[in-house]
């Protein structure tokens, strides 16, 4: 149909085009509301993953736990070998692991720098054990870059626990030395720990120094040993002006 009344047309037109403008404009808005609903929707199953992810963390970390106080509890005969084994560690502090006090300062790096799964009761029990070495500050340094201080942490090259020991390569030596009764005991931290000092005491012993010691222990990575260098520093900085206790000082003449 053909409009001759001219005000007629131009209003039609003018109707039109701002019909057709308010469509766009609604076709923008629903546009921007879909594409902000589907980045919500992104985030929202990223931050779902994420804690699903730690709480099945969190449930290997206390299910290995349990299984493994349950082992222990069970047998009596591994208990008393382990408590002759104490005394056969390579310690600086002789006294029970309860009656160590650290420093506020050195837990708190640690369960900064930890898996966010473990629990702070396990990271003071870890720090208190490690404090007993005259390595404790390498200890840590090296721990913090292998598990992130899970001590059930595990990789497909078989390396296990704190310090991410292969008991492929270590086992028959750890047994000769009285440190582990079994491969099961790389996933006890008291035992990972006297494990990880003393390899870590047997290479610096026959490299020289503590860089060369790293280099043998992760098999020559360059950024590794700088990172734990790294640690070991920021943690000997930390530690520079607060009232430390014996055996948290790393001596040159390690035992």
């Amino acid at each position: 149909m053909i409009i001759k009344n001219t005000k007629l047309r131009n209003f039609f037109m003018f109707v039109s085009r701002h019909i057709g403008m308010a469509v766009r404009s609604i076709y923008y808005l629903v546009s921007v509301y879909s594409l902000i609903v589907i980045v919500a929707i992104i985030l929202i199953a990223i931050n779902i993953t994420a804690i699903k992810q730690k709480n099945l963390d969190l449930h290997v970390y206390t299910g290995i736990n349990k299984l493994l106080l349950s082992e222990h509890i069970t047998n009596k005969k591994l208990i008393k070998e382990n408590n002759l084994l104490k005394q056969k560690l390579f310690v600086v502090n002789k006294k029970q692991n309860s009656n160590i006090v650290v420093p506020d300062i050195l837990i708190n790096w640690v369960y900064k720098n930890s898996k966010k799964y473990i629990p702070k009761s396990d990271i003071i029990s870890l720090v208190r054990e490690t404090a007993r070495y005259k390595t404790c500050y390498m200890l840590l340094a090296v721990f913090k870059e292998e598990s992130g201080f899970d001590r059930y942490a595990h990789s497909s090259k078989g390396a296990k626990g704190l310090g991410q020991i292969r008991t492929s390569v270590w086992f028959k030596k750890l047994t000769k030395e009285h440190i582990w009764n079994k491969p099961i005991d790389a996933y006890d931290y008291k035992k990972n720990i006297a494990a990880c000092n003393y390899i870590l005491l047997s290479y610096r012993k026959e490299k020289g120094s503590w860089k060369k010691a790293l280099y043998d222990y992760v098999n020559g990575n360059d950024g590794y040993v700088k990172r734990v260098l790294s640690n070991f520093a920021e943690i000997s900085l930390l530690m520079n002006n607060s009232i430390g206790l014996h055996g948290l000082t790393i001596n040159k003449k390690a035992r």
